[in-house]
This record gives C-alpha cells, structure tokens and sequence, in this order.
C-alpha cells in the first residue's frame, strides 16, 4: 500500500472543470448521471490510499468514475450500481478505458448495495484496499442546468427509477438507513489497512 496521505481538511484537486477531467476519458453519455464523482478527485483518493495491483470498491459506482481512476493508476476495480441504465454506462466507461490501454481492469455489477455481501465474489472479501464512493443525497441534485428565455431548465437531474428500490428515493430514514448497511458491508471487503 502506498504511504498514506496525512489527513487533511483540504485536498488541493479538481482545479479544472468537470467536462474538462471527462473529455476523451468517459463516454459522452456520462453527462446523463446526475451526481457524478469528479475524476481528479477519485484519482488523488486511489493514488495516496492504495498502489498498484490493489482492489478499490465502489458500491454505488453511477458512471463508474471510481472505476476508470482506478484502471488507469494501475489498480483492480469492483462497483455496483442499481440502476442498469448506469451500470451500462459504467460499463462503457470501464470498455474505453481498457481501450485506452489502463493497467488495471474493473468488474461492474447491477445490484442493490445493501446486499453487496451476495452480490460480490467471494474472492473480494477481505482484500479491498479503498471503500470509494459519491452515494445519492436525495432523489434529485443539480443536473444539467441551461438558462433559456423562458428560466432554467433542468436536466438528468433525478436518480434513476423509483421502483427498483433505489435508496434516492427511500426517504430519509430509510436512506441512512440504506447508506448504514452498505458500510457495515463494506467493512467486510477491507484488507488488513483498508481505508473507506
């Protein structure tokens, strides 16, 4: 494992715009997640908290931007998310980073995280070297947002579907609830020094 970084307040990371860190990394159809992790800071996560051949987790990937930082520092790469439309946009993003000749590979996963102990291999329990994740706060953020002559308009502003039981949507008892049992889960994918 790498030496860790020394616990800051601050990490000096993300000093270029969102669609500037994507371009020619992600597929273009990324924008259409609504909570989407910045590259730079996943990347500054995976390199001061793991080293190369180490396992990273997310398990509410969205885009699957922890994955595509990890493949391309030379690490492995598990995620899951709950809705397909985004572990297929995942997917994409983890195919075009393997394009790109990123060292490490990355597994995606379609599943509810709260039962990520089923949904894992078994082979990960015990070897995850960094929990990385950007959960849901609520049902909606920001989005994409366009000022026309008649106000803002929004979109790809709202987590997935209602239906498949997605946590965004759960209230938020239940949501804390959800976020609880994914760490208490996660906990047990860690490796001797994991960090989450």
């Amino acid at each position: 494992m790498a030496d860790p970084m020394p616990v800051t307040s601050m990490w000096l990371t993300c000093q270029q715009p969102a669609r500037d860190q994507r371009r020619g990394r992600y597929v273009p159809q990324t924008s259409s997640h609504p909570g989407k992790m910045l590259p730079h800071l996943a990347a500054h996560a995976i390199s001061s908290y793991t080293a190369p051949g180490d396992l990273v987790f997310d398990p509410m990937c969205g885009s699957g931007t922890t994955l595509v930082e990890a493949m391309h520092l030379g690490r492995q790469g598990i995620g899951i998310d709950i809705e397909p439309r985004f572990t297929a946009l995942a997917a994409a993003n983890v195919a075009l980073a393997a394009s790109q000749g990123a060292a490490g590979a990355a597994q995606v996963l379609t599943g509810d995280a709260t039962r990520l102990l089923e949904l894992v291999p078994a082979s990960a329990v015990g070897r995850v070297s960094l929990v990385l994740t950007s959960p849901p706060y609520g049902r909606g953020t920001h989005g994409l947002v366009q000022t026309t002559s008649t106000g803002v308009r929004k979109r790809n502003h709202h987590y997935g579907d209602r239906e498949n039981g997605n946590l965004a949507y759960a209230g938020w008892s239940r949501l804390l609830d959800g976020f609880a049992a994914i760490l208490a889960a996660s906990y047990h994918l860690l490796g001797p020094g994991g960090t989450w």
